[in-house]
């Protein structure tokens, strides 16, 4: 339910209903009020956009007995009035599921009566799959309702116009450090950041992704980047707009195969237009761009590279998902250019993850003493704590590292920003910052 909430809760005119207790409701405040604080945190929020107001229809003891039909419908009405939306999105609790309330039906009458688009999303809480699931069929649902294929364009009709790009996913809004390198990324290819599918888009908006070129997957994990997908491959589908088939980019050697298998899609993308007739873009220029990108880099970690070079660095490790790749801190370590003098592998984790730390630490510091933790291991207060996990010592200055690695080379300054706060940090007093 909160993923079917989230496709679309700055869509502006929507409304979200929830047949379902209202206790259902607090899962998703929460889980909003958890991403208004962290960007608050990371000096991320702006204006804030449109928010599509969350209502439950209040089922109760009564209808979990005699069913929530007219309930439904009483509530619809509600927000009808209340609220004049563009449309309503509508879903399901598990307790409708189970009482096998016909929502689908109570939507298509208060479609007719009212003369706005009512869409149910065929979900019922936890009994249909989980966050994804809802976040997923509700942004098909907008495709079939909203979208149209675009018109074959005539022959050499746009030919001096950049790239449209659609970018699917969400990862913290236009606003965020993320969505603002993804943009910046594209934008060095010569090319127009055109929407932000599903949760950012006007009915209007939607209705214009049809002229979009092509798609770019916002991703994050590896099972976020699938479900994504399969947004971008149903938009192909209805709509002929090829997607770029790529997670997040991650470090500088990430960064890199990023902008090159991106250049691959343009230029196999271009040579096809070319064949047709339309956009005769001029060839790209890679190595320009990756320039334009480490430029960047060094620009936004000039002013802390010389307080950070002369700190002492401990990297203390613990026990993580395995699935989790942690190089990209010894990469962004590497690249600052900074001393790490010791890293200690804490007493949770096991021995091939012990392992494969050692292997991570031999490309990039082979020289950096590695010790396991015991009861006598002492962390010196004087240096800087990058770690997994809080550490309980006190007057240790620490940088908890993010559950998700940052993205690009900006993501990498901002850590180094992060760093920088911590080397400040005076007196006698321990300190604890984190990394998202």
């Amino acid at each position: 339910m909160p993923g079917v909430w989230k496709a679309v809760a700055h869509s502006e005119g929507c409304v979200v209903v929830y047949h379902a207790p209202k206790a259902c409701a607090h899962i998703t405040e929460e889980m909003e009020r958890n991403q208004y604080f962290r960007m608050l945190a990371r000096r991320e929020f702006t204006n804030p956009p449109y928010t599509a107001p969350l209502i439950t229809s209040n089922i109760a003891k009564k209808e979990s007995i005699f069913g929530g039909t007219s309930l439904l419908k009483k509530c619809l009405d509600y927000v009808v009035a209340s609220y004049s939306p563009r449309y309503i999105m509508v879903t399901d609790s598990c307790v409708a599921g189970v009482i096998g309330d016909d929502s689908a039906a109570i939507c298509q009458e208060a479609e007719k009566e009212h003369g706005i688009p009512v869409l149910y999303v065929d979900c019922h809480g936890f009994l249909d799959g989980e966050y994804y699931g809802g976040f997923i069929n509700a942004a098909k649902l907008l495709i079939d309702r909203f979208m149209a294929k675009k018109e074959a364009p005539k022959i050499n009709s746009s030919a001096n116009a950049p790239y449209k790009v659609t970018l699917i996913g969400e990862k913290d809004g236009p606003g965020s450090l993320a969505i603002q390198q993804f943009c910046t990324l594209i934008e060095d290819f010569g090319m127009e950041i055109y929407k932000s599918f599903p949760g950012y888009c006007s009915i209007e908006d939607m209705q214009k992704i049809g002229d979009s070129d092509l798609t770019v997957i916002l991703g994050g994990t590896q099972k976020a980047y699938a479900y994504l997908r399969e947004i971008a491959d149903y938009m192909t589908e209805k709509l002929g707009v090829p997607h770029f088939a790529s997670d997040y980019p991650i470090g500088w050697e990430g960064t890199k195969r990023w902008l090159d298998d991106f250049s691959v899609f343009l230029q196999n993308f271009k040579g096809q237009s070319d064949f047709n007739g339309d956009n005769p873009h001029p060839n790209i220029d890679i190595e320009a761009v990756k320039a334009n990108v480490w430029r960047r880099f060094e620009e936004g970690l000039a002013p802390f590279k010389k307080t950070l070079q002369e700190v002492s660095i401990v990297l203390a490790l613990g026990y993580i998902n395995p699935n989790y790749d942690l190089s990209w801190v010894l990469e962004w370590l590497h690249l600052g250019q900074l001393a790490l003098n010791q890293v200690v592998i804490l007493d949770n984790v096991p021995e091939a993850q012990q392992a494969a730390y050692r292997t991570m630490i031999q490309r990039f510091y082979p020289e950096t003493p590695v010790v396991l933790e015991t009861a006598e291991t002492v962390l010196p207060k004087e240096a800087l704590i990058i770690t997994t996990q809080e550490l309980a010592e006190p007057f240790l200055r620490q940088l908890i590292l993010p559950c998700l690695p940052p993205i690009g080379m900006a993501g990498l300054v901002q850590m180094y920003r992060k760093l920088f706060m911590l080397a400040r940090r005076r007196g006698e007093r321990g300190i604890v910052l984190y990394g998202w």
